[in-house]
């Protein structure tokens, strides 16, 4: 039961940090977009 559960935390943890690098990578994407425009 335990490794069950373990398990279950290790799924939702791994989608919880590709949430967060998704989001870090976008805002990333973002900011580089508008330092580009800025350049023009």
């Amino acid at each position: 039961m335990s490794g069950f559960s373990l398990e279950v935390v290790t799924k939702q943890r791994d989608r919880v940090v590709h949430r967060f690098r998704e989001t870090v990578n976008h805002s990333k994407a973002r900011r580089n977009l508008s330092d580009s425009l800025y350049a023009l």
